[in-house]
Formats: C-alpha cells, structure tokens, sequence
C-alpha cells in the first residue's frame, strides 16, 4: 500500500507569523485578515466544503498582495465565487490565489492530523497505564501467595519436631515399664519421672491445639487471598476486553483517515502538476532577468567608477601616495574585469531580492549577497590598504635621511673634536721643543763665552731666534722627527680616510708656525 506524505507545517507557521505581525491597529481598521483566516482555520476546518476554502483563500490572497503594495483584485462577502474569480485578471493574482488554495488544504490537513496523533497518544497512554496496573496488582498477589507457601512449610517443621519428641517419651516410658519389677525400691523416682512426663505431654498437647488453631487461621487468610485475587483477575480480564474493544475503534477510525486522505490526494494530483507548470515559467523568467539585471549598469554604478578613476588621478598629487597610482589603477581595471568575469559566470546563482537588486545565494548559508557590492569593497579595502601603506614607507624613508644627517653630524663633531685635540697635542710638543732648543742654546753659550753670563730670552721672544742658530743645532730635523712621531700616534688613534687631511693641516700649520 503506498503511504501518503506528511503534511508540512510550514504553510501553517508562515500564516502564524503574519498573524503575530498585525496590531492592534490593524483590528480596529478591519485590515487584520490574516488573524481572521487562521481563526476559520482553527474553529472548523473539517467542515470547510470546497466554496468557503476557496473564498478563504482568494480572501489571503488579497491580504497578501496588499501587504506588498501590489494590484489586488476584489472578492466581498457579498459577491459570487465566479464573480471573484472574473476579477482576477493578472497571472500574479492567480498564481498567488492558487497558492493559498493548496496551503489551505494543507493546513486543515496537518490541524487533523495533529488532532489524530493526540487522540492516539492518549488512548496508547490509558491503554498502557491499565495493563500496568493490572500487572501490579498480579505481581502483589502472587507475592502474597508465596509468603502463604513459606508459613506452611514452617508449620509442618513444627509438627514434625513435636512427633519425634512424643515418640521419645513414648519409647522412655517402655523402657520404664520394663524396669518396674527390676527397680521397686526406686518406685519414688519413677513415679516422679512419670509424673514428669505426663506434665510434658500435656505441655504437648496444648502446644499441638494452638498449632492446630493457628493453621485454621491460616487456612481462613489463604481462601479470602485467593477470593481476592480472583476478583482482581476477572477485573483485569475485563479491563484486557475493553483495551482491545477501543483498539478496534481505533483501527476503523485510522483506515476512515487514510480513505479520506487518498481522496484529497487524488483531487490535488492536477492542481499540483499545473502548478508545477507555472512555477517553472516562473523560475525561467526569474534567470532571465536575473541575467539580463546582472549584464547592465546603474547610474550608481557609473558614479562609483567615475569617483574611482578621479580618486587614483588625485593620488599622483601628493608624493607620499605618489607611488600607488600604478597599483591602484592595476587594481581598478582589474575590479572590472572580475566584476563582470564572476556575474558571467555565476548568473545560475543570481537572485533579485525585493529592492530590485541581484544578489548571490549561497547553498550553505542561505543568505543572498550582492556580488558587485561584495567585490567592489573588497577592492576598495586593498585599495585603502595600498595607499596607507605608500604613505608609510615615503614617511621611512624621511625619517632615514633625518637619521643619516644626523649621524653625519655626529661624525663631523668627533672629527672636529679629535683635530682639536690633535692641534692642543702640537702646541705641546712645539712647546718643549722650544724649551729644549732654549737649554741647549744656554748651554751652548755658556761653553763658547765662560766669563760673560748671558741671560735666556723670553718664551715671547722666541721669533728673535737668530735663523743660524736654529739651522746649527738641527731645528728642522727635530721638527720633522717630532710630526713624524705624532702622526703615527695619531694614526692608530683614527680612521685611515681623516689621517690624510689631518696631515696636510698639521703641515700647513707647521709651514706657518715655522716660516
């Protein structure tokens, strides 16, 4: 047998939710048809014939395009269902009519269901907590029964303790029967064993009458047990033969449902092909304009390319983003060309929303994106990217020629100072060259001229130095012996790049302090 298809209730949620959307406004405007359609559908949809489904929809249908903004046509209480149907004139209106219809259907057809599956549930839930509590109450019987069996047993332990020991003092007594004629002159002490004895039998007969009461008791708790249980089974019987009556009910009401269900099925067979044909022609015209949409551009569009090529000509004014018009306009043709490459490609994708706009809908997520929007920011980013990052590296390289001057500055004041230095080193050594030149000249003196003491000129006086004298004692060896020996020092303290220079101004000073 072939199983029909569920009904889906998202016909039903849809209209639920338009319901929940209208206000209290809408009620006092009479404008609230949605909350109206799912009053009728919840009150009485199984007494809806085929007329009033029919006005149910054409009265959504309405509701619906109004709600949209677009041309309804008109169907009052009071006009005919043919007159209604005269008025819709547009192939909207009656694909969304149609719509309605199948929906209305299978509203009704998912509320009667629902309504089947909790009477089913319910008499399953009764059924199923009637048979456990039958089985209960047999459980308690048969525990009851068992205590009954264990007493027995514990009786006839009893009894059977109590035989062994009359047997016992039955065999005492013969033995004491035999030994009267034996024992006459302790007839005191078997008199007193007898009377022993009789004592105990009578403790054994009293023991046996209470035994004996107590398995009359016994007996009278055991027949009122099974009466009980027995009343307890019949009741369960009849509740068994009730379960499988309403079993039965249940049966003949769910074959009644599948009846009427392949009869709705049957009837909607055509309405469904005839809406697949229509939705087809839909979807087609849906791809085609979707095309035709995507291949075009807006004066949106034009400005935005326009305001692009103005921004990458305004980049070559300035030199700090001087060096990403090239990049930028690589990235601008380049933009276009994907723009135009992806909505070729992907037009099979391409859906127009309700601003007139295409979009991309992705299978995965199910929300549409505008393709060119989504391109063109991307391109907009890199281009915001490319330009900060020109901007920094002119900034760098500013900041490396402030850098390199500044070290050059610093270079040039160690060479001043170093030079400073050097000249403070030769107006030393020139000055004890000068007080050794002046004690040799005093000692010279004082050789050649014994008796007339001569006096030293003064360190001022020491350009008044006779040039014969100065040449006699090797004045110029000196000095040429004294800068060679300054200029090693000096050039193990220095560069090999500023000895040079330093040498030619320490000999142009040398010329001048000399000549």
């Amino acid at each position: 047998m072939q199983t029909l298809p569920w009904p889906s209730p998202g016909s039903l949620t849809e209209l639920k939710a338009q319901a929940a959307g209208e206000t209290f406004v809408n009620r006092l405007l009479g404008t609230d048809c949605f909350t109206k359609s799912l009053d009728i559908i919840n009150k009485d949809c199984s007494k809806l014939d085929s007329e009033k489904k029919s006005r149910l929809a054409m009265a959504l249908a309405v509701c619906h395009l109004d709600q949209l903004g677009l041309p309804a046509f008109t169907c009052k209480p009071s006009m005919t269902l043919k007159q209604c149907a005269d008025d819709i004139k547009d192939d909207r209106q009656y694909t969304t009519y149609m719509e309605f219809l199948s929906n209305v259907d299978t509203m009704c057809l998912f509320l009667q269901s629902q309504d089947f599956q909790r009477h089913t549930e319910f008499m399953i839930n009764s059924l199923y907590s009637s048979s456990r509590h039958a089985a209960e109450q047999l459980e308690a019987v048969d525990s009851h029964l068992e205590q009954s069996l264990l007493t027995m047993k514990g009786l006839d332990k009893t009894l059977g303790s109590v035989a062994t020991t009359q047997a016992q003092q039955l065999q005492l007594a013969e033995e004491s029967v035999k030994s009267v004629g034996q024992l006459q002159n302790d007839s005191q002490a078997v008199h007193a064993q007898l009377s022993r004895a009789l004592r105990n039998e009578e403790l054994v007969l009293t023991k046996q009458n209470e035994v004996l009461s107590n398995l009359a008791s016994l007996d009278e708790e055991e027949a009122a047990r099974a009466q009980t249980a027995s009343s307890r089974w019949q009741e369960a019987q009849e509740q068994a033969s009730d379960l499988l009556v309403q079993q039965q009910q249940y049966q003949q009401v769910q074959q009644q449902l599948l009846g009427d269900l392949r009869q709705l099925s049957d009837s909607s067979a055509g309405l469904r092909t005839a809406l697949d044909v229509v939705v087809q022609y839909e979807e087609r015209g849906a791809a085609m304009l979707t095309h035709m949409l995507g291949s075009t551009y807006s004066v949106q569009d034009l400005l935005g390319y326009a305001m692009a090529a103005v921004g990458i000509a305004a980049m070559g004014l300035s030199k700090a983003t001087k060096g990403a018009r090239l990049p930028l306009m690589m990235l601008f043709a380049l933009s276009v060309v994907a723009e135009r490459a992806m909505m070729h490609s992907m037009h099979h994708l391409l859906e127009i929303d309700h601003t007139g706009q295409v979009g991309l809908s992705l299978p995965v997520f199910g929300i549409p994106i505008n393709l060119k929007n989504m391109v063109r920011r991307l391109c907009l980013a890199t281009a915001v990217a490319q330009v900060m990052w020109a901007a920094y590296k002119h900034s760098d390289l500013e900041q490396e020629t402030i850098r390199a001057c500044r070290k050059l500055e610093a270079q040039q004041q160690k060479q001043l100072q170093s030079q400073a230095a050097f000249h403070q080193e030769l107006r030393e050594a020139q000055k004890q060259q000068y007080i050794n030149i002046m004690a040799v000249l005093r000692s010279s003196n004082l050789n050649a001229h014994p008796t007339t003491p001569t006096r030293a000129p003064p360190l001022a006086d020491a350009g008044h130095v006779p040039q014969l004298q100065w040449q006699s004692f090797g004045a110029e060896y000196l000095d040429q012996q004294l800068l060679q020996q300054l200029h090693k020092q000096h050039e193990s303290n220095h560069d090999a790049q500023s000895t040079p220079s330093r040498g030619r101004h320490v000999s142009h000073n040398t010329n001048a302090g000399y000549g």
